[in-house]
């Protein structure tokens, strides 16, 4: 779990470019966040760890295995 403040960049006609907010992760992989700009226009966003979903979990044990034994 934790929190992070965050600036996001929008490239539109129709709003600010520039907003500031705060995300929130939870366990590593989800994050979600809230923005708003200075013209009070919010903006709401989603992220995910696309690594997550192609790694493989044996090799993944075995390196964490191999880096205990090296400690």
């Amino acid at each position: 779990m934790g929190l992070s403040v965050v600036s996001t960049y929008a490239d539109r006609v129709s709003v600010k470019s520039v907003s500031h907010g705060v995300m929130f992760h939870i366990n590593n992989t989800y994050s979600f966040g809230l923005t708003t700009n200075s013209e009070q226009q919010h903006g709401v966003f989603v992220t995910l760890d696309l690594l997550k979903l192609f790694e493989d979990k044996k090799s993944n044990y075995k390196n964490y295995l191999n880096n205990i034994k090296d400690l």
